[in-house]
């Protein structure tokens, strides 16, 4: 594949689909060399020969070189997934540090699941019910998780960049020091939650319900929080800089020591 759009999530995507390489743009010459090379290696010259002597047994054929294997090291996320629901159903809870890298988990009843420090990166688990889940320190880069029940959810430093998290219920969930970064919380619940020291820059809030939730030094650097609702929300030292806050309900809320953004006219 040729890209320029090369970052570690189209990597992973890109290698989850099938594909072996990367290029990025503008694509360097002993880089391609390089890799048809290692795809479809040339043939080994045959040196030039006298005519043969009669009854003179020719010259045996150089061997040609086999092309180096190229292994995968990804594991089946199909067979992972299947292995967690398995394992789950028959009663175990605990599945601290698994790697389900692109699992699709669509839906699952996986609730009071322990997932801390587990690598759930572009993971799909749109509507699962992780109701009192344990996701501490977990990898979920890129994961769908539109509509997922994280009520009461621990997700304390986990990394959500660029997740989707649309319409999720995160009401009650502890979210502290966790990295949202660019991530799609489109009207999310979040009533009463916990995102203390959370790093949310660029991230899309739009009429989220954040009532009731704590935001103590939440970096909220760019982001998009039209229509959200911060009623008596803990603001206390948040950076809202650059913030977008069309028609942002705010009542009762507690911006102490907060950065605001720029108001410009009436």
């Amino acid at each position: 594949m040729v890209t320029a759009h090369e970052s570690i999530i189209n990597r992973t995507r890109a290698r989850l689909a099938g594909v072996t390489e990367m290029l990025k743009k503008p694509v360097r010459p002993d880089e391609l060399l390089r890799l048809v090379n290692r795809y479809a290696p040339l043939r080994q010259d045959v040196p030039p020969v006298s005519l043969p002597i009669p009854e003179a047994e020719p010259p045996s054929p150089e061997p040609v070189s086999e092309p180096e294997p190229v292994t995968d090291h990804l594991a089946d996320p199909v067979s992972q997934a299947n292995q967690l629901l398995q394992r789950y159903a028959a009663g175990e809870r605990d599945f601290t540090g698994i790697s389900l890298i692109g699992c699709n988990l669509q839906g699952a009843n996986l609730e009071g699941i322990n997932l801390s420090r587990a690598d759930l990166m572009l993971a799909d688990l749109s509507g699962c019910l992780l109701i009192g889940a344990k996701l501490t320190g977990a990898n979920l880069i890129g994961a769908e998780m539109v509509k997922t029940n994280l009520r009461e959810a621990s997700l304390g430093g986990a990394n959500l960049i660029g997740a989707n998290l649309s319409q999720a219920n995160l009401n009650g969930s502890q979210l502290v020091g966790v990295n949202l970064s660019s991530a799609t919380l489109y009207q999310a619940r979040l009533r009463g939650a916990d995102l203390s020291e959370a790093l949310a820059a660029g991230a899309n809030l739009t009429s989220a319900d954040l009532q009731s939730a704590i935001l103590y030094a939440t970096n909220l650097h760019g982001a998009v929080l039209n229509q959200a609702n911060f009623e008596q929300a803990n603001l206390t030292g948040a950076n809202l800089w650059q913030a977008r806050m069309e028609q942002t309900h705010l009542e009762g809320a507690n911006l102490t020591g907060a950065v605001l953004p720029q108001i410009t006219g009436d």
